[in-house]
């Protein structure tokens, strides 16, 4: 049962994405976001500039879109002080009269221009020439198909183009880049891909059940393996903090105030945050990020070989995460006393353990397999095996007070189920009305009667007995025997009337053909009224209920005389002062067994 429970939690996550993909995905990234934040470091990057197009380079040299000239001698700029590679994250869609400028000095150095491909497949857009498509490659099943472009003007012939085109999640965030995307059965590779190499990309099948969907390896010239997913994805490894990236103003640079060597064999990559410029988008690390430091982080992540990745069996590690710590709590509810109280908290403890599990893949072995497939079963499985041991023990606690209250007088039942053991007496002195009732010769008859039947007797006299005294208010204190010992709160000539009705029972049910040397059975009532000591005594292991004191020794001797004196039910004078004088008669004094002063004794009238 326990183990069905867990499985139908892991059931219901899965029903759960059949019937509504995605609804997780939110979810999921929220300590992939949290771990980025806290672990990117601050540490300034060595290997790229941004150059930004900011408010100040607008004020200076004029409002955005700037002459392509101007472009020109920015190129120029950052070639002559010894930028390495130029990456723009600029779309040159429109065509202009001093192309052929921009393009001459696009020519002359080592750059890679921007273009974005329409992935809605209602719109459409064709603006510009698409180029940089790889020619060995060959787009796969899955991978986005674009349906229109915004790409550099037709006249700036520059081979070396990338695009950037961002995935866009349910939370407005980008987290994901689409590394190739698809127009007319050609792959265009995404910016920072494009920047890094111009080699040919090869796509390598997936090997270990650890390995992504896809691999994609830069030309025989690298061995730099790039991890895609089905959909041939990205993940942006964010490990670079926004304050390690240094960032020069455009205008800066054309002036030349920007330090010597500063520039020196870096990555130039080119964009905008001024206002109504730049394509802010939301990261993990604030609501508007440049749309040129997602680039830069994933160029990051390219030269350090650190992209993070879903392995293509990733459902494996879920299961496997699952089973152990569902294991767990199975072991927990199997063994701990208090497991009701425990799972709960065990699986919230799951929950976090899950989670760390998931950062810590993420952040040290580049793996993203996701939290929330996991997490979730086990903390509703926690809830449903929770709430089934409170069921169970609920059911056996009821179990235990049933048998127990069968045994013992509800009340007392009751309130020894919530007591801890004792080996002390817990007894207490009560005002009562005492009712001891027993079977006249019955210890002949037990011995000459089969003991099937004399057990037979016996739990009908006892079933009877309880009827008859919980009717007429009181409780079956104890059995011994063919004795019973029935007690009233107060002093209740109810208990009166009950003995004259068990006496008449018992005629009913008493065997009377018996052998002639037997003599006939009779039941016997004691009554009598009084103060009497009730409560448990023993040692802890062996404890026994009981009722004690002269009361309960009165009405004991009182049933002993009803055979001496021919009556069935004698009654003590406490209880008879509490009765109507026309209701019983006296029988005299008598020096009962036991007691030290005669005792007047009455007998109810027929």
């Amino acid at each position: 049962m326990r183990l069905a429970l867990l499985l139908f939690a892991l059931l219901l996550v899965a029903l759960a994405d059949g019937f509504a993909p995605g609804w997780k995905d939110g979810l999921d990234e929220l300590p992939g976001d949290v771990a980025w934040r806290i672990s990117a470091s601050k540490q300034p990057d060595a290997r790229m500039v941004l150059i930004d197009v900011d408010e100040a380079s607008l004020r200076e040299i004029g409002p955005w879109p700037w002459p392509r000239s101007v472009m020109a001698n920015l190129s120029r700029q950052l070639a002559a002080q010894g930028v390495e590679r130029q990456i723009y994250d600029i779309v040159f869609e429109t065509p202009r009269a001093d192309d052929a400028v921009l393009a001459g000095a696009l020519r002359s150095t080592r750059s890679t221009l921007a273009q974005i491909f329409v992935l809605d497949r209602g719109a459409v857009v064709h603006s510009g020439l698409p180029r940089g498509a790889d020619a060995g490659l060959r787009c796969q099943e899955g991978w986005p198909q674009a349906s229109g472009f915004i790409a550099p003007s037709a006249a700036i012939k520059h081979l070396s183009v990338g695009h950037i085109t961002p995935r866009i999640d349910r939370d407005g965030a980008v987290r994901r880049l689409p590394a190739l995307i698809c127009l007319q059965q050609k792959a265009y590779p995404a910016l920072a891909l494009a920047g890094l190499s111009q080699a040919s990309l090869q796509l390598l099948p997936a090997e270990g059940w650890l390995d992504p969907p896809y691999r994609l390896k830069f030309g025989p010239q690298h061995d730099a393996v790039l991890p895609l997913s089905a959909t041939g994805d990205i993940r942006i490894p964010y490990r670079l903090h926004p304050d390690a990236f240094i960032a020069v103003s455009a205008a800066d640079v054309m002036a030349g105030l920007v330090p010597q060597n500063l520039l020196q064999g870096r990555v130039a990559v080119v964009g905008s945050t001024a206002l109504g410029v730049n394509d802010a988008v939301p990261t993990p690390f604030n609501g508007a990020t440049p749309g040129m430091l997602i680039h830069a982080e994933l160029y990051a992540g390219l030269l350090d070989r650190k992209l993070p990745y879903t392995p293509r069996h990733a459902w494996v590690l879920q299961l496997l995460v699952f089973a152990l710590l569902s294991g767990m709590l199975l072991l927990v509810a199997y063994r701990a006393r208090r497991a009701r109280v425990f799972l709960p908290l065990l699986g919230v403890l799951g929950v976090a353990l899950v989670v760390a599990l998931h950062i810590s893949a993420l952040l040290f072995a580049q793996i993203w397999v996701g939290w929330v497939s996991v997490a979730l079963p086990l903390l509703l499985g926690a809830l449903f095996l929770a709430v089934h041991e409170h069921w169970r023990s609920r059911n056996d606690r009821e179990r235990l007070f049933s048998h127990l209250s069968s045994y013992l007088p509800a009340a007392v039942a009751s309130a020894l189920a919530l007591q801890r053991p004792s080996g002390v007496v817990q007894a207490e002195r009560r005002e009562v009305t005492v009712l001891i009732a027993d079977i006249r010769n019955f210890s002949a008859y037990c011995e000459n009667a089969p003991a099937e039947e004399v057990a037979a007797v016996l739990h009908t006299y006892i079933v009877i007995a309880q009827q008859v005294v919980e009717e007429y208010g009181g409780v079956l204190e104890s059995m011994h025997g063919d004795s019973i010992l029935a007690l009233w709160p107060g002093i209740d000539t109810r208990a009166v009337d009950a003995a004259r009705v068990l006496v008449k029972r018992a005629r009913e049910f008493l065997p009377a053909s018996l052998p002639a040397h037997l003599a006939p059975l009779a039941l016997g009532a004691g009554v009598e009224a009084g103060v009497a000591l009730i409560g448990s005594i023993g040692p802890q292991r062996r404890r026994t209920h009981t009722a004690m004191g002269a009361t309960v020794t009165t009405a004991g001797r009182l049933q002993a005389m009803t055979a001496d004196l021919a009556e069935s039910v004698l009654i003590g004078p406490v209880l008879a002062d509490a009765m109507p004088i026309d209701s019983l008669h006296g029988l005299g004094q008598f020096l009962l067994e036991g007691l030290r002063r005669p005792q007047h004794v009455f007998a109810p009238d027929t």
